[in-house]
C-alpha cells in the first residue's frame, strides 16, 4: 500500500474540555455537517463515563490520566478490512507507551495494551461506513498516567508512574502522542495488510504462551494464541485443534 489509509496528515483541530461524560460522543458532535477536512482530537483529565469494550466502563480517574477521542477521515479502507485500522491503532498507542515506560508492552487482543500482565490503556473504535467503505473513525483512548490508587475492583491495572516512579505532565504528554500518532500514521498507515498484520501478530499479549479461557461460559480451559485471522478473529489451539473466536466468545481466565 503505497498512499495511507489515512486521509489527513496532521491534526488541525484540538478541543478541550474541562470534563466529558464521554470523549467519543462528545467528538461525535464536532463533526461539521460539510464533512471533516483535518484530523480532529478531543481530550479531557476528567471524563465520567468512559466506555470500554462490549458495554464495559473505562476508568479514567480526575486529572490523573489521559482520556481522548481522535475523529479520523479514513480512504481507500473497505469496510471488511477494518481490522487494519484496529491493529494499526493498538500498534500507535504501543510505540508510543513503550518509548515512555522504557519496558516491553504488549497488545492484548483485540486492542487492549499490556505491561507484563497489566492493562495501562484502553481502545475504542468506532467506524463510520458509507456503502462498502470506512469513512471515518472515532478512537476512543484511554491510558493510565499518574494514577497511583485504583478503584479496588479493577483486576490488573497499572500506570507509568507506577512503573517509571515518575509524574508527568499530562498537557505535555498529549502534545507528544499527537505528534507521534502523525508520525506513526504517515508511516503505518502506508503498509500492507500483511506488514501491519505481522507487527501486530509479534506484538501480541500471551502469545504462543498455554494460557487459560473461558470458552462459552465453561470451565477455564489451556490453549495457545496462535495470531490472528484477516477478519481480527483470535486463532487458538484447543486441544490440538484450531478454533478461531470473535472478541466476545471468550475470556481470558485469569485477568
Amino acid at each position: 500500500m503505497s498512499e495511507s489509509i489515512f486521509k489527513y496528515p496532521s491534526f488541525g483541530k484540538w478541543i478541550y474540555k474541562q470534563s466529558a461524560y464521554s470523549t467519543n460522543e462528545e467528538i461525535a458532535k464536532s463533526i461539521p455537517r460539510k464533512g471533516i477536512n483535518t484530523n480532529i482530537l478531543l481530550y479531557t483529565h476528567s471524563q465520567t463515563a468512559g466506555k470500554g469494550q462490549i458495554g464495559k466502563k473505562w476508568y479514567s480517574g480526575s486529572h490523573k490520566n489521559l482520556s481522548f477521542s481522535l475523529m479520523l477521515p479514513i480512504q481507500h479502507l473497505p469496510a471488511n478490512r477494518q481490522w487494519f485500522l484496529n491493529m494499526t491503532i493498538a500498534l500507535i498507542a504501543k510505540n508510543w507507551i513503550e518509548k515512555w515506560v522504557e519496558t516491553e508492552v504488549k497488545i492484548k487482543w483485540p486492542n487492549d495494551i499490556y505491561v507484563g500482565n497489566k492493562k495501562i490503556a484502553g481502545i475504542l473504535i468506532v467506524n463510520n461506513i458509507k456503502g462498502s467503505d470506512i469513512m471515518n473513525s472515532v478512537v476512543g483512548i484511554g491510558i493510565n498516567i499518574n494514577e497511583d490508587d485504583f478503584p479496588t475492583d479493577l483486576p490488573n491495572p497499572v500506570s507509568m508512574f507506577q512503573i517509571t516512579r515518575k509524574e508527568f505532565s499530562l498537557n505535555d504528554l498529549m502534545a507528544d502522542f499527537i505528534l507521534h500518532c502523525e508520525n506513526e500514521m504517515d508511516r503505518l498507515g502506508k503498509l500492507s495488510f500483511n506488514e501491519i498484520k505481522q507487527l501486530y501478530t509479534a506484538s501480541m499479549y500471551l502469545l504462543n504462551y498455554e494460557s487459560k479461557f473461558i470458552i462459552d461460559k465453561d470451565e477455564p480451559i489451556s490453549a495457545k494464541i496462535l495470531g490472528v485471522e484477516e477478519s481480527g478473529l483470535l486463532r487458538l489451539l484447543v486441544n490440538g485443534e484450531i478454533r478461531l473466536f470473535n472478541f466476545h466468545e471468550l475470556k481470558y481466565a485469569d485477568l
